[in-house]
Protein backbone atom coordinates (compact mmCIF):
# COMPACT_ATOMS: atom_id res chain seq x y z
CA UNK A 1 0.00 0.00 0.00
CA UNK A 2 3.07 2.33 0.84
CA UNK A 3 3.94 2.02 -3.03
CA UNK A 4 0.62 3.11 -4.05
CA UNK A 5 0.26 5.97 -2.10
CA UNK A 6 3.70 7.12 -3.12
CA UNK A 7 2.19 6.95 -6.91
CA UNK A 8 -0.44 9.16 -6.06
CA UNK A 9 1.09 12.15 -7.27
CA UNK A 10 3.01 10.94 -10.21
CA UNK A 11 -0.57 9.45 -11.27
CA UNK A 12 -2.30 12.55 -10.79
CA UNK A 13 0.15 14.25 -12.80
CA UNK A 14 -0.66 11.92 -15.72
CA UNK A 15 -4.39 12.87 -15.67
CA UNK A 16 -3.53 16.21 -15.35
CA UNK A 17 -1.52 16.38 -18.32
CA UNK A 18 -3.79 14.18 -20.56
CA UNK A 19 -7.22 15.27 -19.45
CA UNK A 20 -9.89 13.43 -17.76
CA UNK A 21 -10.85 10.30 -20.23
CA UNK A 22 -14.59 10.22 -21.42
CA UNK A 23 -15.34 6.88 -20.01
CA UNK A 24 -17.86 5.80 -17.21
CA UNK A 25 -16.08 5.14 -13.89
CA UNK A 26 -17.35 3.83 -11.03
CA UNK A 27 -14.77 4.21 -7.73
CA UNK A 28 -15.03 2.24 -4.55
CA UNK A 29 -13.45 3.46 -1.51
CA UNK A 30 -13.36 2.72 2.25
CA UNK A 31 -15.02 5.07 4.81
CA UNK A 32 -12.15 4.48 6.86
CA UNK A 33 -9.64 7.58 7.12
CA UNK A 34 -6.62 4.89 7.05
CA UNK A 35 -4.90 6.53 3.56
CA UNK A 36 -2.11 8.90 4.75
CA UNK A 37 -3.13 11.28 2.16
CA UNK A 38 -5.19 14.37 3.74
CA UNK A 39 -8.56 14.99 2.38
CA UNK A 40 -8.67 12.27 -0.06
CA UNK A 41 -11.84 11.18 0.09
CA UNK A 42 -12.47 14.81 -1.05
CA UNK A 43 -10.41 14.62 -3.65
CA UNK A 44 -12.03 11.65 -5.29
CA UNK A 45 -15.55 13.20 -5.01
CA UNK A 46 -13.68 16.21 -6.74
CA UNK A 47 -12.63 13.87 -9.44
CA UNK A 48 -15.47 12.06 -10.20
CA UNK A 49 -17.40 15.25 -10.32
CA UNK A 50 -15.90 16.06 -13.31
CA UNK A 51 -16.80 12.25 -15.03
CA UNK A 52 -19.66 12.37 -17.59
CA UNK A 53 -21.00 9.48 -16.30
CA UNK A 54 -19.16 8.81 -13.07
CA UNK A 55 -20.41 7.53 -9.44
CA UNK A 56 -18.55 6.58 -5.84
CA UNK A 57 -19.00 4.94 -3.25
CA UNK A 58 -17.69 4.46 -0.04
CA UNK A 59 -18.56 1.41 1.78
CA UNK A 60 -17.17 0.37 5.90
CA UNK A 61 -14.04 -1.61 5.59
CA UNK A 62 -10.24 -0.67 4.92
CA UNK A 63 -7.80 -0.34 1.75
CA UNK A 64 -9.11 -4.13 0.46
CA UNK A 65 -12.43 -2.86 0.40
CA UNK A 66 -13.12 -5.53 -2.79
CA UNK A 67 -12.08 -8.07 -0.22
CA UNK A 68 -14.26 -7.21 2.22
CA UNK A 69 -17.80 -6.05 0.17
CA UNK A 70 -17.02 -8.16 -2.72
CA UNK A 71 -20.97 -9.04 -3.14
CA UNK A 72 -22.19 -5.22 -2.46
CA UNK A 73 -19.37 -4.22 -5.30
CA UNK A 74 -20.30 -7.05 -7.97
CA UNK A 75 -23.86 -5.87 -7.21
CA UNK A 76 -23.31 -1.79 -7.48
CA UNK A 77 -21.10 -2.57 -10.45
CA UNK A 78 -23.88 -4.82 -12.25
CA UNK A 79 -26.69 -1.90 -11.46
CA UNK A 80 -23.86 0.41 -13.10
CA UNK A 81 -23.53 -1.39 -16.48
CA UNK A 82 -26.84 -1.64 -17.22
CA UNK A 83 -27.73 1.95 -16.55
CA UNK A 84 -25.40 3.03 -19.29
Amino acid sequence: MNDEVKMIRDNAAKVLEHGVPDVPMYFFGSSREEVPVQNWQAVLKNYIASVKRGEILFLPGGHYIHNEAPDRIAEESERFIEQL
